[in-house]
């Protein structure tokens, strides 16, 4: 039983996140395109001076979900923010598919792969915790049983455990993830 509900968290926020791919692959039909490609052309082109810096960002949009935790209205912002990963995502393989055809879509998988999955693997990971945390917290309002507090702290520490390995990605990504995208550069 108890695995069948985890299961039943990772699939629905799995599907959240692809709709939201679907939606942001959709998104693009309705932008003004030549503007985003400018910046794309852009940022492709400057990329040698750019470090990728997400650090600031994930630790605080994190903190902001992990102390939401503690209310039981958190879970639809939960679902909010797989959606809007998804549109980035799918907004990010589109552009990139645009611009370069093929190629894009190669390296927008690259791209994608390197500053995107392992973070959205942590963060459904973290969300399905932080989900849990707010459905014990509302069991325990209602129950006022203690018990359920305790139970908490294994999530916590697996909560923080994902937080700390997005934290180390991120430093990885900054130092390592420029190297790294230089090695499919002739795609663009």
């Amino acid at each position: 039983m108890r695995t069948s509900y985890v299961n039943k968290i990772y699939i629905f926020l799995f599907i959240i996140l692809i709709m939201g791919i679907f939606c942001g692959i959709k998104l693009v039909n309705l932008i003004d395109i030549d503007d985003v490609i400018y910046t794309i052309n852009s940022i492709i082109n400057n990329s040698n001076n750019m470090h990728i810096n997400y650090i600031f960002s994930h630790l605080l949009i994190i903190s902001i979900l992990f102390l939401l935790s503690f209310f039981i209205a958190s879970i639809p912002l939960y679902i909010i923010y797989v959606f809007y990963n998804g549109i980035s995502l799918g907004f990010i393989i589109r552009i990139y598919i645009n611009i370069l055809g093929l190629k894009g879509f190669i390296y927008s998988m690259f791209y994608i792969m390197l500053t995107k999955f392992i973070y959205i693997i942590f963060l459904l990971i973290l969300l399905k915790t932080l989900i849990k945390i707010s459905i014990l917290i509302f069991k325990y309002i209602i129950t006022n049983n203690k018990d359920i507090i305790y139970n908490n702290i294994k999530l916590y520490k697996k909560a923080l455990l994902c937080i700390t390995l997005i934290f180390l990605n991120d430093l990885f990504i900054f130092y390592c993830g420029n190297n790294l995208l230089h090695l499919i550069s002739f795609l663009t």
